[in-house]
């Protein structure tokens, strides 16, 4: 990263003697063409300025080489680098044959050619200028003089782009030592920036933040405030705290080196718009994906507006922007940004061939993330051979490219030729001394992981141990990294029939998870805490297939334990605390809070780090551990949330199974792919069962067929609910093994997953008795069979709050958007249906004149049992309403719900939110509740509704959700079409999420959700009489399945009575 400090030197010190009146006056005009960016302008000024310097050369030797280094500059810059250096060059000599190699003037003109030369990346003759400065000055000045020390940070600065570090800290060290005795100059703060920066790039956050506030300190003590080299150094600082994962504090920098810029260039400089980027790079940590795509266009306008498209400042944030895409899995948005980049650059790319390679493995990254793997190739081949002619073919920067190209050659399958990529990672990485770095570790194991693709096991273990043991070393046990090196360890024992190092290395590695989710996940940023949730998803994956092949009790119940313990990690247990924490009015207790969530998010923080980073900090982790932990349990005699989250943490399948009654069991389906062998993947569901006779481990029934299930299977049982027509084959299908296990129970706890969630079980025929599952046992679903502990402390029993509901219904999706009524009309008569779901025809959503009937219903069913009940109609059925209600006992919602699952390969137009790329890993973004005002908000793909547009446009999507406050509500409804689907079509997850869990975990007990498209007429009858129950003060499950039964007589097939099922207590 090269520093703009340097820069700052060059221009200021570009001196211009007294010249003759016409020469004097044109170099004037070219200065000030250059100072304006005009930089052609300032070229024409100078060669006139020169060619009339030239005819009086003689006379004044002096000014002739003043212009000419001057016009070297003006060339330089102006992308003419080859011109610019040799004018430059016959300028020194010149200076030389005149004053000698022992003068100043000689020293100033090699400075500023180091600098150029830096600046044109031609950094071997940069390296070249800055020796020979500081040889001569080191006679000329002595070893103890600023001039000195001055030469010795010009040749640092270089040291460290050509990856030079230790020579260059020392060479730092030295000059700063010259400045330490007159902390006066600038180039004192210069130096300690410098350092900062230097440090920054061996990953020495701590040592780099200690310089840079050395750097504040001095600018704040000569009153120095507002000035560039002031700003530059709080931009530093504000990269070492982004680095730190320190958010908070590197937006504070940020923003203070933005508006000192602000206030030096104004708003429409480039500049500026570079710190913009900088706080959009905040945001995008932060899980503020929109704030971040904003500053990022909004830097990009400011630049395309002053420098244009073709400038390099330009092409660095634009290649932000797409950065970020591609970590959000927008590759087609990336790739429109890049290939336009990569090309314009590239007629540039001599004169910043790194900046260059940078764009180029961002496209490269893109063309293998689509499959263009031949382009991919190509691209990183030729990156890599620009990276090797400016920094040699051993520099650490080669790592990353060469990693790249490797994994890209795994997924040619070409492992012999990914190993020997791997194995040059290695041999520049110990070359460098980077033996003991996260990068050696991260390496090893990949190079362990292509071995064991490659079915050779024996070394492959070899260099997963490795791996494992040193990244025990530098991480320690409570990294992400050692868990997925511990699971891949294990998965190889398993693989080679070694089950029992397998058990081994499975058990560390899902114990390191499991602390991981229950002491760090709530307070990760949320792009950290996606892929966690990601990689536990994949890798609970493998640890299932052990464990099925291998079902031995202790393994059986390590299964079951943390599969109820992961399934729950989607709760967020910070955002719970500080709910009733700030609905508190003890000021103590939100003190408390406030500390223990910083020290929280500190102790992350620095479990990234390495052990190595740790001991040089002298930070001592486990004593900043303790004291989280006793903040934490102070804080948890105060908080009844938190202490039973932390009691919620410990439970085992043993505290359940002690819970149910001999009639009752508890089921809990796991969904199971087999990655790594065949294409496609097999999928398998796994039901682990407990009731009172449960002794030793769980039971457990595998279900082998999940492709068919998930596919054909799935589609025959819609094929066959929407005819109206018996269905004799689910049962079998998806019920018959399991329930053979409890066909003695009465009552059936189901924790579902994957497929089950777009099933209801209570519908499916047994083909013997032609009887209904809803006829012959209770279904009690669950979000998670641990949350039967909760259903028996708190048994089903008649609604018992204050008597307050509140109804939403019938919502005017169009609210203040179409102007011509008559328009409006005919548009809305196209949309409208009787059932609750979307014509594929119309890219409108469906009036819903049913659900005003069935609200007001309702209403009148809830008052004459004397209620206190509000409804919202129409235009007041807005998504402000819903999110600002105060604990109402019942909240009932009849509109259209939605679940996106069409977000793969849209055209770059059909989203224009970047929450919708959230939402590509995460359903809470992908599920929600369309209220009015939301129509045009929504776009058909294929037939299912997707989001085009604001969030907050009417749209209550299922994230908003769990930050309201439903903690007294004791029911909510959801009548509305697809509320219950959460993760379904059917990706390799498992988890349950969508709106249902939404609501629980704001804090409803319990939710009524629909799954597939309602009929109108059949959703009225049956809502009626799910509320004359609950007026009648019978039990909320008891009340809905008495209402299925009842409304099952007049209309007996499944499709009318069987889309609503009930979650939670």
């Amino acid at each position: 990263m090269k520093s703009n400090l340097l820069l700052t030197c060059v221009i200021c010190l570009i001196c211009i003697n007294t010249y003759g009146q016409s020469y004097s006056e044109i170099q004037k005009r070219a200065e000030a063409a250059f100072d304006a960016y005009d930089l052609p302008q300032a070229v024409e000024l100078g060669e006139a300025a020169l060619k009339l310097a030239a005819a009086d050369r003689d006379n004044h030797p002096y000014d002739y080489a003043a212009i000419q280094n001057d016009l070297g500059v003006y060339y330089a810059f102006n992308n003419e680098a080859e011109k610019g250096i040799q004018y430059m060059e016959e300028s020194n000599e010149l200076i030389k044959q005149l004053k000698g190699e022992q003068s100043e003037e000689y020293i100033e003109h090699l400075n500023n050619l180091t600098s150029v030369c830096y600046y044109l990346n031609e950094f071997q003759k940069a390296l070249e200028a800055a020796n020979a400065s500081i040889r001569i000055s080191k006679v000329f000045y002595g070893n103890k003089h600023p001039e000195y020390a001055y030469a010795l940070n010009s040749q640092g600065m270089v040291l460290v782009v050509l990856g030079n570090y230790a020579e260059a800290e020392q060479t730092y060290l030295e000059a700063l030592a010259i400045y330490e005795t007159d902390k006066r100059s600038e180039e004192y703060a210069s130096v300690l920036s410098n350092l900062g920066d230097l440090c920054i790039s061996q990953g020495k956050y701590y040592p780099a933040e200690d310089y840079l506030l050395k750097a504040v300190k001095f600018f704040q003590k000569t009153g120095e405030t507002n000035s560039k080299p002031y700003s530059d150094c709080l931009f530093t600082l504000g990269k070492v705290y982004k680095m730190i994962g320190d958010y908070e504090k590197a937006l504070v920098q940020y923003s203070a080196s933005a508006d000192i810029l602000k206030n030096l260039l104004g708003e429409d400089h480039p500049e500026y718009a570079t710190t913009l980027s900088a706080e959009a790079s905040v945001y995008e940590g932060l899980g503020q994906y929109t704030e971040a795509e904003e500053l990022y266009m909004q830097a990009l306008s400011i630049k395309k507006k002053t420098i244009g498209e073709n400038d390099l400042s330009y092409f660095i944030s634009a290649n932000n922007l797409a950065g970020m895409f591609i970590s959000l899995d927008r590759n087609e948005e990336a790739l429109a940004i890049l290939e336009p980049i990569v090309i314009n650059a590239s007629a540039e790319a001599a004169n910043y061939p790194l900046d260059y390679v940078s764009f180029g493995a961002n496209l490269a990254l893109v063309y293998q993330r689509l499959g263009r793997l031949a382009e991919a190739q190509t691209m990183y081949e030729s990156l890599l051979l620009i990276q090797e002619a400016i920094l040699g073919k051993d520099h650490f920067e080669h790592v990353t490219l060469l990693n790249n190209l490797a994994t890209l050659k795994i997924e040619q399958e070409q492992f012999g030729e990914a190993d020997l990529l791997f194995d040059r990672c290695l041999s520049i990485l110990e070359a460098q001394e980077f033996r003991n770095s996260g990068t050696y570790v991260d390496i090893l194991y990949m190079k362990g992981l292509n071995l064991m693709n490659d079915k050779q096991f024996v070394d492959a273990k070899k260099y997963l141990i490795k791996s494992a043991e040193l990244s025990n070393t530098v991480y320690g046990t409570y990294h992400k990294m050692y868990a997925a090196i511990s699971i891949n360890l294990g998965y190889l024992f398993y693989k080679i029939n070694e089950p029992k190092q397998a058990a081994v290395h499975f058990t560390n590695g899902m114990d390191c998870y499991r602390t991981m989710v229950t002491e760090r996940l709530s307070f990760m940023p949320e792009e950290e805490k996606e892929q966690l949730k990601n990689d536990i998803q994949l890798h609970f994956s493998f640890f299932n297939q052990f464990v099925l092949s291998n079902p031995t009790p202790e393994l059986l119940e390590a299964l079951y334990d943390y599969h109820i313990m992961l399934k729950s990690m989607i709760i967020d247990t910070k955002v719970n605390v500080r709910k009733e924490v700030l609905s508190s009015n003890d000021q103590n207790l939100k003190n408390l809070f406030t500390n223990w969530s910083s020290a929280r998010e500190m102790l992350n923080r620095l479990y990234s780090f390495s052990s190595e980073d740790l001991l040089a900090e002298h930070v001592n982790i486990d004593s900043i551990a303790s004291y989280v932990k006793t903040l934490e349990n102070k804080l948890a005699l105060q908080s009844a949330t938190l202490q039973e989250l932390k009691h919620d943490q410990a439970t085992s399948w043993k505290d359940i199974q002690q819970q149910l009654a001999d009639d009752e069991a508890a089921i809990e389906i796991i969904r199971t792919a087999y990655y790594g062998e065949a294409d496609p993947i097999p999928v398998k569901y796994l039901a682990m069962i407990l009731s009172s006779q449960t002794t030793q481990a769980p039971e457990f029934v595998v279900l082998d067929e999940g492709r068919l299930m998930e596919n054909e299977w799935i589609d025959d049982f819609y094929y066959e609910l929407f005819r109206k027509k018996p269905d004799s084959l689910s049962y079998d299908r998806f019920w018959s093994d399991i329930v053979a296990k409890v066909s003695n129970k009465k009552k059936l706890y189901v924790s579902r997953t994957g497929v089950y969630h777009v099933l209801n079980i209570s519908t499916f025929m047994n083909p013997r008795t032609k009887d209904y599952v809803l006829d012959e046992q209770e279904i009690a679903l669950v979000g998670n069979t641990k949350d039967v502990l909760k259903l028996k402390k708190q048994k089903d029993t008649p609604l018992a709050g204050h008597r307050k509901a509140v109804l939403f219904g019938y919502p005017n999706y169009y609210l203040d958007i179409v102007e011509n009524e008559s328009q409006k009309d005919e548009l809305l008569a196209m949309a409208n249906s009787d059932d609750r779901a979307f014509q594929k025809d119309f890219e409108l959503l469906a009036d819903l004149p049913g659900t005003k009937k069935e609200v007001e219903n309702i209403s009148n069913i809830l008052n004459d049992a004397q209620w206190n009940t509000t409804v919202y109609l129409e235009d007041e059925a807005t998504e402000t309403q819903l999110k600002n209600l105060n604990n109402p006992s019942v909240l009932h919602i009849a509109t259209h719900g939605f679940f996106d699952w069409q977000y793969e390969g849209r055209e770059e137009n059909d989203v224009s939110r970047t929450d919708r790329s959230v939402a590509r890993r995460d359903p809470l973004y992908r599920s929600g509740l369309m209220m009015a005002g939301s129509g045009f908000v929504v776009k058909l793909v294929e037939g299912n509704l997707s989001l085009i547009n604001n969030l907050e446009d009417g749209v209550l999507s299922a994230y908003e959700v769990v930050n309201m406050d439903l903690s007294n509500t004791e029911l909510v409804v959801l009548s509305a079409c697809l509320s219950g689907i959460g993760e379904t079509k059917i990706k390799e997850t498992e988890s349950f999420s969508g709106l249902p869990q939404a609501f629980i975990i704001a804090g409803a007990q319990a939710v009524v959700t629909s799954g597939w498209s309602v009929d109108d007429t059949a959703t009225q009858e049956l809502m009626t009489l799910f509320y004359g129950n609950l007026a009648r003060n019978m039990p909320k499950r008891e009340a809905l399945r008495e209402a299925q039964l009842e409304l099952k007589k007049k209309f007996p097939q499944p499709f009318f009575w069987g889309p609503f099922s009930m979650v939670g207590q």
